[in-house]
């Protein structure tokens, strides 16, 4: 058995009612008891159904539906009013912890006095759309799988809010609800055997046995849309939904949308060739569904047909400096003043061969193709040395770039990371108000708390270096004053902020130092090194100056240094995967105290307990609306807390990996994302420099237990995303810029892309190219707490030489055109 205990957090009930078109009875509306409810077998005391031919009896006697899904609904739907509280969708039961890849056919549960079976999967009514006032929402929930799942009553007992639920009994471990949703709007006749195995489980509801008996029977023919390399659904028709079903789920749509008494909201492109829902996960995650030996809580990817944006073929060639002294491929663009130039970008080295069927960069990327690849190194000695020697500089006794630089230039602020630390030590923004520095940041430090988490250490150090004990993250807590509401009021939110490799939060940063010096005759652009006499970190004052804009706009900012750098203990800092863990532990430790210490900004000195609900406003981190926001590395690791949150995590950096259910955040607004790696393993740049990384990437993962760069899991995932803010240089070596417009396009809700004429590394960029991107970033950042779905200043743009014409005529100094 491997389903964790939990309680109840929500018990619903509801008569029958009208629905908001005033005509409609339904028992979909449901309200929260505290009372001991009394559970018989055609369901709870106080809760009817209007139509019992459909709905209820003794099948359907529980609805049972995951919360965690509301973040993803919360994306979706304009009703965020509805998505408050659990409810919304008319289930009995509200839950953390457990999804429909978790719970299987047939799995008997203790549920409270009760004891309940797992009877079938939704299949959701068109009065969702009209409850939501949202055409197409009963689509939505069939076509993403989250439909939750009915109980039939073996024991009938009072049920009460916060009872336990745990599993008793596993008959079909090897038959979770996902595979079972995923089959049934299989439509190749590959699964006929599947449909077969499937209408022999005793423990499916009989109109569900009977539907794959007849499929088994009919045995359709032809392929499956995406022919023999993905094994994907076939559009359903209405006579099949009529024949299986009394009342598909939207065949009342057209006439009920007329009286809903809105404009109906615009079907997205990619779903609207479709006559009848298709369950997406299948499409992309059906064999491996079909394929399962347990049940389990493995993230299953939306499946997403790529918006086929046009790639015109590059023009010309212009010279490029820092990082990459070399001649690009680029565009020749009109520019405002009647000139043309070469606008250069880095374009992708890996394209799908001729005749590929399937999304090419997700299914190739993965992580077990990349340490298939690295296997194959490892057996040619030429490769292993030349992958290992890169390994072994971010190994002991080495430690590639994460000197601990505070303290250097001024000793005011140095601290032992690893030691017991004094937060009076710890530099604050007031520290920035001196000359030079002069710092806009410095007018925070009145409300600015330190602060201190408790964290594990991580894979490569428990288990390849022996070191014990946790770790601790240090850093600053911002209050802010409250973000503009767009209806005349203000609510307090928070961004998280993680830095790029090597950043610091309170190193110094000379404001008249230059990161790159190039030589006048060759044309070729060299790093300046740091820390030297008057600079310990390049960058940090663009990062201090970025976290102000957001504070100043009203926002509460927390920022911490990453393991292993900075202010924070630990010796390994590259596992990006496991400090995307970090950020859910501090987000529980606000809320609890457990393992927190902070120096308020009154200067009172408060840990565990004492310390538990005196930051977020005094809110829980479930209930603060909330922003990732990440910078190169720190884009990694927020890629990787979005996956987690809305898809579930996978122990990729671990000898065998595991799987966990998302973790549920409905209050996670979206993700801003600087020099953006979330596009993954495929869309590596075209550059000899480059072409290594994928085996850096599976050894990494595979011998020494940490996942650096991201693997396809985070690009696959993206459509569950609620909003997506990207900047980036057009010669950014992270991805290609092909790479951060397709990941782009996987977001449904609000987003935007700032791009500009320079390289990874921002520091480097033109200082009003920078003020530029921050104004964007805090209009997007607005506007997603606001809960909009558009941004009018965001530049319109068709492909991706559209986008490269978006960015103005400044460029990073050492690749200025002669």
């Amino acid at each position: 058995m491997t389903l964790a205990p939990m309680r109840i957090d929500a018990l619903l009930v509801g008569p029958v009612a009208p629905l908001p078109d005033g005509r409609t009875p339904s028992g979909i509306v449901k309200a929260p008891s505290d009372d001991a409810l009394w559970l018989s077998a055609t369901g709870l005391a106080g809760d009817a159904q209007a139509d019992l031919r459909i709905h209820g009896g003794p099948e359907k006697a529980v609805h049972h539906y995951p919360r965690e899904h509301y973040a993803a609904w919360s994306a979706w739907s304009r009703r965020h009013d509805l998505l408050a509280a659990p409810g919304a969708f008319g289930e009995n039961l509200s839950t953390v912890g457990w999804d429909e890849s978790s719970v299987c056919i047939g799995d008997v549960l203790r549920l409270g006095e009760a004891l309940v079976q797992v009877s079938q999967g939704r299949q959701p009514c068109w009065k969702l759309d009209v409850r939501f006032g949202e055409p197409g929402m009963a689509r939505e929930m069939q076509d993403s799988g989250r439909t939750g799942w009915y109980y039939r009553v073996l024991q009938p007992g009072a049920v009460q809010r916060g009872a336990a639920i745990a599993l008793v009994e596993r008959p079909h471990p090897e038959w979770p609800l996902s595979r079972l949703i995923a089959l049934l709007f299989a439509r190749d006749e590959r699964f006929a055997t599947e449909w077969e195995r499937a209408a022999e489980l005793p423990a499916l509801a009989e109109r569900w046995r009977a539907t794959f008996r007849r499929r088994a029977a009919s045995r359709p023919r032809g392929r499956s849309r995406t022919g023999h390399r993905a094994c994907a659904c076939q559009t359903r028709t209405r006579a099949d939904a009529r024949r299986e079903y009394p009342q598909p789920v939207d065949s009342r749509l057209t006439a009920q949308s007329a009286n809903m008494g809105h404009r109906p909201r615009e079907t997205p492109a990619h779903r609207r060739h479709m006559p009848f829902p298709t369950f997406r996960p299948a499409s992309a995650a059906i064999a491996a569904c079909i394929a399962l030996a347990a049940c389990t809580t493995a993230p299953t990817p939306t499946s997403f047909t790529p918006v086929a944006r046009a790639v015109p073929p590059t023009d010309c060639k212009a010279w490029v400096g820092t990082d990459r002294n070399a001649e690009l491929p680029g565009y020749t663009l009109r520019q405002a003043d009647g000139t043309s130039r070469c606008v250069p970008l880095l374009l992708t080295a890996a394209r799908p061969p001729a005749g590929y069927t399937g999304d090419f960069h997700v299914q190739e990327f993965t992580d077990a193709k990349l340490k298939e690849r690295w296997a194959a190194c490892k057996s040619d000695a030429a490769c292993f040395k030349r992958i290992n020697d890169q390994m072994q500089r971010c190994l002991p006794p080495n430690k590639e770039r994460a000197t601990r630089v505070t303290g250097m230039v001024d000793p005011v602020g140095k601290i032992d990371s690893d030691g017991q630390v004094n937060l009076r030590d710890i530099r604050k923004p007031g520290f920035f108000a001196k000359a030079p520095y002069n710092e806009a940041v410095a007018e925070a430090n009145g409300r600015t708390h330190v602060v201190e988490f408790t964290v594990p250490r991580d894979p490569l150090e428990r288990l390849k270096l022996n070191m014990q004990g946790d770790i601790k993250l240090r850093g600053w807590y911002v209050e802010g004053a409250g973000v503009d509401d767009g209806r005349g009021g203000r609510t307090r939110a928070l961004v998280i902020m993680s830095p790029g490799g090597g950043g610091q939060l309170t190193a110094i940063d000379h404001p008249d130092e230059v990161t790159v010096r190039v030589d006048p005759a060759t044309r070729r652009a060299t790093s300046v090194r740091f820390p030297n006499a008057t600079t310990e970190g390049p960058g940090m004052r663009f990062w201090r100056d970025h976290l102000h804009a957001l504070n100043r706009a009203g926002f509460d900012v927390l920022a911490y240094d990453r393991r292993g750098e900075g202010l924070s203990g630990g010796f390994s800092d590259t596992n990006t995967l496991e400090q995307s863990e970090d950020i859910f532990r501090v987000l529980a430790q606000m809320d609890s105290g457990r393992g927190l210490r902070v120096l308020m900004a009154s200067g009172q000195e408060l840990e565990g307990a004492p310390a538990a609900g005196k930051l977020m406003a005094g809110m829980k981190s479930r209930e603060i609306p909330l922003l990732l926001l990440g910078y190169s590395r720190g884009s990694m690791t927020t890629g990787w807390a979005m996956t987690k949150n809305y898809a579930g995590g996978c122990s990729y950096d671990m000898p065998t990996v595991q799987c966990s259910a998302p973790k549920g955040y409905a209050n996670i607004k979206g993700a801003i994302l600087y020099a953006s790696f979330v596009s993954g393993a495929g869309y590596l740049p075209e550059a000899p420099d480059l072409a290594d990384r994928n085996l850096f990437l599976g050894g990494m993962a595979a011998d020494n237990y940490v996942a650096f760069y991201p693997n396809s899991a985070v690009l696959a995932n993206m459509p569950k995303w609620p909003a997506v803010f990207f900047a980036k240089g057009l010669w950014d070596r992270a991805e290609s810029l092909e790479g951060t417009v397709v990941a782009y396009d996987r977001v449904r809700g609000l987003k935007d892309i700032v791009v500009s004429r320079g390289p990874h590394s921002m520091e480097t960029w033109p200082r009003q190219e920078l003020d530029r991107v921050r104004g964007r970033m805090v209009a997007f950042a607005t506007a997603a707490v606001q809960g909009r779905t558009a941004l009018p200043q965001a530049q319109q743009w068709t492909d991706l030489k559209g986008l490269v014409a978006t960015t103005p005529d400044l460029w990073e100094m050492s690749s200025q055109p002669r």
